[in-house]
């Protein structure tokens, strides 16, 4: 064998090693990708059903309160009364934003998943690699992840006002 096959041999066996390792690097970016996606969708589906089972749970609980002083003749204290139901709106807000949150966290799940996917995957260093597609789908998914996050903070935001406003009724007197 020549120097010049044996230069040829190396050279071989060095870009056989480099797509070895790009398939490596992809498998890796891929597997790393998917992961989180599912660990993040999953965190986020209990955030999001425990808001909506707070706020969901509260508002029923101030119907069967209310609906309660009725049955018994006791809700004749209109003021303490109006304050205790207009609470309802704030909890009815907190089930309206952690539904929105839901669907938001779909769409920023789902836009982060084609960034991932878009990006240039090459037999080259660097082996996975950012591109005009990736980067926009990069931007849209962070727009939306923040607004998904802002909602969900608004729902709990929603819980505490409503909860702040029957701790007043209740508090400015009896309701009865």
């Amino acid at each position: 064998m020549t120097q010049r096959d044996n230069l040829a041999e190396e050279r071989k066996s060095e870009i056989e090693s480099d797509r070895t390792a790009a398939y490596r690097i992809h498998d890796i970016n891929l597997n790393f990708a998917q992961n989180t996606n599912n660990s993040t969708a999953e965190a986020g589906r209990s955030s999001l059903k425990a808001l909506l089972l707070i706020n969901g749970g509260a508002a029923i609980t101030i119907l069967a309160f209310v609906g309660n002083l009725f049955d018994r003749g006791e809700g004749t204290n209109t003021a303490r009364l109006l304050d205790l139901i207009l609470s309802l709106q704030w909890f009815g807000w907190g089930v309206a934003l952690s539904t929105a949150a839901a669907g938001l966290t779909y769409f920023a799940n789902y836009t982060g998943t084609l960034r991932m996917l878009t990006q240039t995957f090459s037999l080259e260093a660097p082996y996975v690699s950012a591109n005009k597609a990736s980067n926009r789908w990069k931007w849209v998914s962070l727009v939306i992840t923040l607004f998904a996050m802002a909602t969900s903070i608004a729902s709990l935001v929603a819980f505490l006002i409503g909860m702040a406003r029957v701790r007043d009724a209740i508090l400015a007197g009896p309701i009865g």
